[in-house]
């Protein structure tokens, strides 16, 4: 779908981004669905993930699930080949401490849902060097544009939370060195 101007600017100035979202609303299925697939199309097309700067687009999205129709709350690995997700029971502790950062990182405040961007800088640091993370974190800043405007197009507020201590992520979830982690939370 390609934005006309005018459409663009309209979902500019009418932007959602907030820090504070209703404490007992849930998202129906249909817009937090239709949010995640608008909002992954520019990463995964038909399953491939498609190219960023310099090539690579590494990413892992996991969606911390609070209060969304239709699925449990926990952790989700999602997944663009098979359009859906793996729900992350192994890592229980991971979870509570992830709610706990978000929680903190919003003032008190909890949404519906967190997206959490993990973009991985070991190939694109190997090509460009010092500049590779640079070009990571340049690439994190897009992707987080976008959510904010398509989560604005499917009625919803968004705030992101920023980067988020790797530590946070617990020992069940692989990370190295240069990896860059990010959290946009989103809901009513």
């Amino acid at each position: 779908m390609e934005l006309s101007h005018k459409a663009y600017q309209h979902l500019l100035l009418h932007r959602k981004s907030r820090r504070t979202f209703s404490a007992s609303a849930t998202v129906p299925r249909k817009v937090w669905r239709g949010f995640l697939e608008d909002a992954l199309n520019p990463i995964w097309k038909n399953g491939v993930r498609l190219p960023a700067a310099g090539g690579f687009s590494n990413y892992d999205i996991l969606l911390l699930a609070q209060r969304l129709s239709g699925i449990k709350p926990g952790l989700y690995h999602l997944c663009a080949s098979n359009h859906g997700a793996v729900r992350l029971k192994k890592i229980g502790l991971a979870v509570g401490a992830i709610q706990e950062y978000v929680r903190w990182a919003m003032a008190g405040n909890t949404s519906q849902a967190t997206l959490i961007l993990l973009a991985r800088g070991t190939e694109i640091r190997a090509k460009y060097g010092k500049r590779g993370s640079e070009l990571l974190h340049q690439n994190i800043g897009v992707v987080q544009l976008h959510l904010y405007l398509t989560a604005t197009a499917w009625g919803l507020g968004g705030c992101a939370v920023g980067w988020v201590d790797q530590r946070v992520l617990g020992k069940s979830i692989q990370m190295h060195r240069g990896d860059a982690v990010v959290a946009f939370t989103f809901g009513l």
